[in-house]
């Protein structure tokens, strides 16, 4: 619920608006003060009682710039809460022909903000929930960035939008595979830091020699390999010799030499 600041500016103008905010228990806004219940099961817990805590609203303006000063027509701005105990805390604003963008009544926390083209969207929507497809050279440029959200307004934002970067790698087979299953496997990559895990924003498939080419990546990454032959799995990810199956890669700038060891289901070799 939201409603009109208990402080006023001269002549009584209202210079903030207040909401109930995402509250844990005794009654703290910060996720690292939040102590835990216990709960046996069958049994019942009483007397947890806290009062939710009020929290300024801020108004967050800003402007995306294109890296080759094209006009961003057709851009959506979304800001989505990285907090995990309000995964489906998100705002989205259209971005005018000029690139600006304004996302109101944004409470404290960590956010991403993600600029992205209305195609994308569709796309997203025309396959059911996931974009693994080919991706284009010519791709609408996005940004992708963290953001801190206090409760002060923000009116001066620039988000600069790219093209993302390269991933080049290689799939490793341990095992007998036949060609014709190689050629039907897809390398796939998933944003691990929007609060959106299952979203697959990257698709790519295998060359005969194995390589691949991963385009219009940015953050951090996981890859994983899809449409495997039955019995068959991913054995682990890695990138300079460093187990990053979990972790992803953080991509800044184009990049290589990322393996993707794949096997038998059986004879899993732990490493």
């Amino acid at each position: 619920r939201s409603g009109p600041s208990p402080f006023s500016g001269s002549g009584g103008t209202v210079i903030a608006s207040y909401a109930d905010g995402p509250t844990y228990y005794p009654g703290t806004a910060v996720p690292a003060e939040a102590i835990p219940v216990s709960a046996e099961p069958g049994a019942e817990t009483t007397n947890i009682t806290f009062a939710l805590q009020r929290v300024p609203l801020a108004r967050i303006a800003g402007q995306i710039v294109h890296s080759a000063g094209q006009r961003p027509e057709g851009y959506v701005a979304t800001m989505m809460a990285l907090d995990p105990a309000i995964p489906m805390l998100a705002s989205y604003a259209e971005v005018d022909s000029e690139g600006r963008f304004t996302l109101a009544d944004m409470p404290p926390g960590e956010y991403r903000l993600e600029v992205r083209h209305r195609s994308f969207f569709e796309a997203i929507a025309s396959r059911g929930g996931s974009i693994a497809q080919p991706q284009a050279v010519d791709a609408p440029e996005f940004a992708s960035t963290m953001l801190r959200v206090t409760g002060a307004d923000v009116a001066d934002l620039t988000v600069p939008t790219t093209q993302g970067f390269n991933m080049t790698g290689a799939l490793s087979v341990q095992g007998d595979l036949p060609p014709q299953a190689l050629a039907k496997i897809r390398i796939h990559a998933s944003g691990l830091s929007t609060s959106s895990t299952t979203l697959v924003v990257g698709g790519t498939s295998v060359q005969p020699d194995r390589s691949f080419v991963l385009r219009n990546l940015i953050g951090t990454q996981l890859f994983r390999v899809g449409e495997l032959p039955a019995g068959w799995m991913l054995r682990r990810v890695t990138l300079a010799g460093l187990d990053v199956t979990d972790a992803g890669v953080e991509l800044t700038h184009d990049m290589s030499g990322i393996e993707l060891v794949i096997g038998p289901s059986s004879g899993v070799d732990g490493r």
